[in-house]
This record gives structure tokens, sequence and C-alpha cells, in this order.
């Protein structure tokens, strides 16, 4: 079916001057419900070859917000994807893929927002239960989140 499914912890992060609070309380951040998180600006983020996606709502629904004092977001999310992936199986079983998780803006430009990979493990691999199949870290390319659609 030219696909792969994984549950993932999502998580961004951004600067949002409108939200620092700086000396108005003691604690280092505030954790924000999901009443609150909905009254937030997040990121019109995408996953652009994606086929299936559901949110995880058992029993409350499985996001969290941190905002710091300066005014930095820290978002998270659990997901289920299915995303396409356009395989090459001339040497299966001994064949090797690089599957993509494409992500994107819905509407806006990169004068508006642009995409970083996080600079100390932007993806964390764990408690894999695939028998068959080997993963590698050493294989994953963190493109830069630059072009226009």
């Amino acid at each position: 079916m030219m696909e792969y499914s994984l549950d993932v912890f999502f998580r961004q992060s951004w600067l949002d001057p409108r939200l620092v609070y700086g000396n108005r309380s003691s604690l280092s951040w505030l954790e924000l419900d999901t009443k609150l998180i909905d009254k937030v600006w997040v990121p019109d983020t995408y996953f652009a070859n994606e086929k299936r996606a559901s949110f995880h709502t058992v029993t409350v629904p499985n996001k969290l917000m941190h905002l710091y004092r300066n005014g930095t977001v820290m978002y998270s999310m659990r997901l289920s994807l299915t995303l396409s992936c356009h395989m090459r199986l001339e040497k299966f079983p001994m064949d090797k893929q690089r599957c993509p998780i494409i992500i994107a803006s819905y509407a806006y430009t990169v004068e508006n927002i642009v995409f970083h990979w996080h600079p100390s493990r932007p993806i964390i691999m764990f408690r894999l239960e695939m028998p068959q199949f080997d993963t590698s870290n050493a294989d994953i390319d963190y493109s830069k989140c630059s072009k226009e659609y």
C-alpha cells in the first residue's frame, strides 16, 4: 500500500512576545489546560504525505502547552499517523526504505513561519516493535525547511 504508520509525540516550540509574563509569577513556566490551549496561537502545521491521522483523546485530549517567562511556548500532542512512502521493493526482502515525514505550514509563507529542527536529537525513537525490520537514527535526514508551495 506504500504507507507506514506510527504513533508520535509531536512537539513544537516558538517565541510569542505577546505571551511574556516576566516577573508576574515565581513559576519558571505555566502549564496550560486544554481550554486555554485553544486560546493561544499555534502554527498551522500539517503532514503533507499524510493518508490518515488521529489525535489521542482518551481520557482527555493528549496535548500540553507550557508557557515560559520570555514568551516561549512549548506545545506537544500525541498523534497516530499513516504516511505515504514510495517504496522500492526490487530487492525485497533485502531492501532498504527511506520513508519521509513531510512537515509544512498549510497557509503561511516562509516570510511568516519557518520550521527548524531542534539542535539536539530532534527525533527520538523508542519502544519499537518491529521484529522483521531495523531502524536507525543514522539514516535520518533533517532537511532544511525552506520550501514554498
